[in-house]
């Protein structure tokens, strides 16, 4: 009897004990809370049969921990009742959903374990098309130029959704006069590859059309215009020394073509200067010469202003000389720049390397806002954090600090995450020690990648910034909060390593000014604005995903007019000037000038105080572009010539965007164009919005209302077809108001 009942004890004292323990496991006691930040992509690529949805979440930061997710879906009835079933369970913190039928759909997603289900999600809509407005696109860009007595060659690519075969061809251009069609150009119907062997100098065009096999409605196309430039028959050759007889160091010599003496000017021929000497092969014409050396140009015949340069009529066979006197620079001083490299958290002394590279270089000018175009000075601190280098005072620097281990994210100064909002330096720099309070890297088993690439598929070296939407539970967007950049290998390959979970825009910043930075849009080109990318999601658990940038070459007019002013936030203006009244700069500002054939003539970032600079650009109409994440953009004209409105300023205002991510359908990936541009008729306005009215209107570069139409907006993608006919020939702004949505896009009309 004692021993049973020492037995019955000594088992309940084990149960007293496991109930305990049990107890003492919250995770095990409740259901999970529900997940948060849901959101819905519709990703379309080539290899996919159809639309996909990509879901994306992540779990509550308190209460028990799931086991796993269902997701829950409905379609609206005609009633506009929301059924929700279940779809699918999974144990990630994502899911791909595929199969759906065209229309709206409702998400949201629970959190289970084995005590029970969370409450639901936030919702997330998605908008799935009857038949996709882009089912085909092109990813290469044409080339523009060839040489008389050569063969042109452009390897096209178009892709399609799905897998469906495409087939091209090529016809007249819808341009008319005065560009004439380039007769007998050819495409091979397989392959995309035009092939065209001209018999005359001059601009031509061609249409390149890209069409499914099993469905010839739908296509895609390209308007070829083609420069075919005479072989060069001439030389341009001297010297550039300054005023003692001596070569200069270093500069640059640049033949503009004048022979229409307008707005057409281009930069026709350039080439290096060495050792005090230069040689120009050249076609005949009429020339405009100058020389870019350390302390500004030199325009021929030793003029400092264009409009006293010498216009020179170059025939074949000519060998022209041109020689030059510059004022020669001062030598360089050198100056000790000092600091020290910390841990933010605890000031404890980091190992690092601080590079100091050039903002800009003498002669021939790389962008003044884009770091990193030359390796430039580097320094190794010592095991208190400290270093010092000798640095020339013939430029000025962007400063860098890596650390030598993994425990600290890198940093420009002046404490900023990202290259375009760094701090230039000058030499000496009497601002004190340039220290660096480095961030620990956080533990995130997280990270983006991909490759920058040109259109062509080759990988272009530069930087990657990685800039987060929704810093917040709110969804509210921000910009500088949190930001990460990384620099490509020399493939154009670029990763991100412990990024926080969140919404992300990829910002592309190549180092080669042959291209031009851009936004991350899934199989397309780069935006030039952040509200057409393609939003990417970092979560908890990450996909294999690479996210591929393809960047546009920049292939604008180009000359010597130059454009720059301070990029400033608006609240407002001030009444009695006229000017901005207690605003801030805006640093980090994209601001770009395209020409009217829609090509990029130059960019730079807005540096610290706002400051911006835009040169090489030819005698024409420009559109002005200045685009910052969480701001709207900001578009407008501006004429130069080589007169008196040679060099321009202005001021750019730029006003925050004040609605979330979720209520910006224009923040998706979706937003205003306008096809086919240029366009010689109708011309097709596409956009994405929320239903609502709104007005759609066409203005002129001098602000008259060519057009004005009311709209009755649905959701999702719109469609507006314009007759564009009775325009003359120009540039268009089409601006839509209502919606929820306030964006403007632009057209060019060519007969």
């Amino acid at each position: 009897m004692k021993q049973w009942l020492r037995s019955r004890w000594f088992f309940r004292s084990i149960l007293m004990t496991l109930w305990g323990v049990i107890a003492a496991i919250p995770a095990l006691a409740d259901a999970p809370a529900a997940p948060v930040e849901l959101s819905a992509n519709v990703i379309v690529t080539p290899n996919a049969p159809q639309q996909v949805v990509l879901l994306q979440w992540y779990p509550a930061k308190e209460g028990a921990a799931p086991v796993g997710y269902r997701v829950y879906a409905a379609m609206p009835s005609s009633s506009g009742e929301l059924q929700f079933k279940m779809i699918t369970e999974t144990e990630k913190t994502q899911a791909e959903v595929y199969g759906l039928a065209p229309g709206t759909y409702v998400f949201y997603v629970t959190a289970f374990n084995s005590v029970g289900e969370s409450k639901e999600s936030n919702w997330a809509r998605v908008y799935l098309e009857e038949k996709p407005k882009e089912a085909i696109w092109f990813v290469t860009e044409p080339k523009r130029e060839v040489e008389l007595g050569g063969v042109y060659r452009y390897e096209s690519q178009a892709l399609a959704q799905g897998k469906e075969l495409i087939e091209y061809l090529v016809q007249e251009a819808p341009l008319g006069a005065p560009i004439p069609y380039a007769a007998d150009i050819a495409v091979d119907a397989k392959t995309g590859v035009v092939e065209w062997q001209p018999n005359a100098a001059g601009t031509y065009a061609a249409q390149l059309v890209a069409r499914l096999v099993s469905d010839t409605t739908v296509f895609a196309t390209q308007i070829l215009i083609i420069t075919v430039t005479a072989p060069p028959c001439a030389t341009i050759s001297g010297t550039v020394k300054n005023k003692a007889g001596e070569p200069v160091r270093q500069a640059w010599i640049v033949a503009v073509s004048a022979d229409d003496n307008g707005p057409n000017w281009r930069v026709s021929h350039d080439g290096p200067v060495k050792n005090g000497e230069y040689e120009l092969k050249v076609q005949e014409g009429t020339y405009v010469l100058y020389v870019k050396a350390e302390l500004g140009p030199v325009w021929y015949p030793n003029a400092f202003d264009v409009g006293q340069a010498q216009r020179v009529a170059i025939k074949c066979g000519d060998a022209f000389v041109a020689n030059f006197t510059v004022e020669a620079p001062p030598e360089p001083k050198y100056s000790v720049v000092a600091g020290r490299v910390t841990a933010k958290a605890d000031g404890k002394p980091v190992m690092a390397v601080v590079q100091f590279m050039p903002r800009n270089s003498n002669g021939k000018p790389s962008d003044p806002n884009t770091p990193g175009t030359s390796a430039g000075y580097a320094a190794r601190t010592d095991a208190e954090g400290f270093y010092n280098i000798e640095l020339p005072d013939l430029t000025s620097y962007i400063a860098y600090a890596s650390a030598m281990n993994s425990e600290y994210l890198p940093q420009y100064f002046d404490h900023v995450a990202t290259p375009t909002e760094a701090t230039p330096l000058t030499i000496p720099h009497n601002g004190g020690a340039v220290n660096f309070a480095l961030e620990s890297t956080p533990a995130y088993n997280t990270s983006l990648s991909g490759t920058v690439r040109d259109s062509a598929g080759n990988g272009i070296a530069g930087r990657v910034v990685a800039m987060q939407l929704d810093a917040g539970p709110n969804g509210g967007i921000t910009t500088t909060e949190y930001a990460r950049a990384a620099n490509t290998e020399k493939d154009g390959t670029y990763r991100i390593s412990n990024i926080r979970p969140g919404k992300y825009v990829l910002l592309a910043i190549p180092a080669t000014r042959d291209f031009v930075p851009g936004y991350y849009v899934a199989g397309q080109v780069a935006a030039r604005s952040w509200k057409e990318a393609t939003i990417v999601g970092v979560g908890e658990i990450m996909p294999a995903v690479e996210y591929d940038i393809t960047v546009q070459s920049r292939n604008g007019m180009k000359g010597y007019a130059k454009l720059e002013g301070y990029v400033k936030g608006t609240p407002g203006k001030s009444k009695s000037t006229g000017g901005f009244a207690e605003v801030d700069a805006v640093p980090g500002t994209l601001v770009v000038a395209i020409d009217p054939n829609g090509n990029v003539s130059d960019y730079t970032f807005s540096d610290p105080t706002g400051w911006f600079q835009l040169n090489e650009l030819a005698a024409a109409q420009y559109t002005i572009m200045a685009d910052k994440v969480g701001y709207t953009s900001f578009v407008s004209t501006t004429e130069l010539d080589y007169d008196k409105r040679s060099a321009v300023e202005m001021e750019v205002p730029m006003s925050k965007q004040t609605s979330s991510v979720e209520d910006d359908p224009a923040a998706t990936g979706l937003s205003l164009s306008a096809y086919p541009n240029p366009t010689s008729g109708n011309v097709s306005v596409s956009f994405s919005a929320v239903a609502g009215s709104g007005e759609l209107s066409i203005i002129n570069t001098v602000g008259e209302t060519m057009l004005a139409m009311p709209l009755n907006v649905v959701d999702g993608l719109n469609a507006v077809t314009l007759d564009a006919s009775t325009l003359a020939e120009g540039l268009y702004f089409v601006r839509l108001n209502g919606g929820r949505l306030n964006e403007t896009g632009a057209f060019v009309v060519m007969r």
